[in-house]
């Protein structure tokens, strides 16, 4: 069943409220309705003890004041656009520079700031909506958008995006949760490392990027190399390798160019305490592995980013009268 839930008041004064879709096994998966934000999900370990694999926060005032984007809806652009502008039908569009010169997740408020509208649909799915204004963080044309997440009895949450708009525009949706699949609490209070994580991504290649992890063009064979994960290894097996690039202060924050067409399993992790695999599914052509602060790790279906200064990349354009569609899936074993 869908039960709705206080989630407190934020800092301006919203009234979030907080959907909680649970199984008669007590499994669960709860969404916000600020930002369209997964806080927890519950599945049960291979002792049959029930865990949250998900950071998450209690109120709605800390996602706000502490940042970090945890488990919510990105848009209109995940991940990062060279130089904060893009060329549309022969104009320059100009947005807001907010990781260094460089445009990150839709801007100062991008989706994960915002309200949205939610719907219960039946016993498994809340629907998530809002219209995202012509003009919002510099993007054209007024962008409608849903997201829908259903929570099924098989500890699978599925996320299934919508969109459509009056004018062309930009438009690569992802969801932003940070994963310990060995547990975590409040505020990811008692959440250890995921060094010993075994994950197996199907990508044969990956954007190589600059220092400031723009994907500069290239694409490069992973193979033998620490960003090898065709076969399952430790997430920390190569983490400090001479070439992954400073992220917190070294890590993985780079996008992965999936192997196969249309929805399939491209990735597989497992905690190594807990026994909780995770399969990740998506029909999107890539992937950002963000191994954060070492305490968790990110996997964020996507076309490949800076597909403004990359032309040749999958396109990101949303022309008016088209409509946007793509599906997600984390699914617990």
């Amino acid at each position: 069943m869908v039960t709705k839930l206080p989630f407190g008041t934020g800092i301006n004064g919203e009234i979030a409220s907080l959907y909680k879709i649970e199984q008669a096994d007590g499994t669960y998966a709860a969404i916000t309705d600020y930002g369209a934000t997964i806080t927890e999900i519950v599945v049960p370990d291979k002792d049959g003890k029930l865990r949250c694999v998900t950071m998450y926060h209690d109120e709605v005032a800390k996602y706000q004041q502490r940042g970090g984007f945890w488990g919510a809806t990105i848009g209109r652009v995940g991940n990062r656009l060279g130089a904060s502008q893009f060329e549309l039908n022969g104009k320059t569009y100009k947005v807001l520079a907010n990781d260094g010169p460089n445009h990150l997740h839709g801007g100062a408020k991008g989706f994960d700031k915002c309200m949205w509208d939610a719907e219960i649909l039946g016993e498994n799915s809340v629907k998530f909506s809002r219209l995202s204004p012509d003009g919002e963080e510099g993007y054209p044309g007024n962008l409608t958008v849903s997201v829908t997440f259903t929570f099924c009895p098989e500890h699978c949450l599925t996320i299934e995006y919508h969109a459509e708009t009056d004018a062309d525009t930009l438009c690569n949706l992802t969801n932003h949760s940070y994963f310990n699949l060995n547990g975590t609490g409040v505020s990811g209070e008692g959440a250890g490392l995921i060094h010993g994580h075994k994950m197996q991504i199907n990508a044969s290649r990956m954007t190589a990027c600059t220092p400031d992890l723009l994907p500069n063009g290239e694409l490069l064979p992973v193979a033998g190399t620490a960003f090898d994960f065709l076969a399952p290894k430790e997430i920390g097996a190569d983490i400090d390798g001479d070439d992954v690039y400073i992220s917190y202060p070294k890590g993985y924050d780079h996008n992965f160019c999936l192997d196969g067409e249309g929805f399939r399993k491209v990735a597989i992790t497992t905690g190594d305490e807990s026994g909780i695999t995770m399969e990740t599914w998506t029909d999107l052509p890539g992937m950002q592995f963000f191994s954060s602060n070492r305490h968790s790790f990110c996997l964020e279906s996507q076309c490949y980013p800076n597909w403004n200064q990359n032309p040749h990349f999958p396109s990101i354009v949303l022309k008016k009268g088209e409509v946007y569609e793509t599906k997600t899936a984390y699914c617990f074993k």
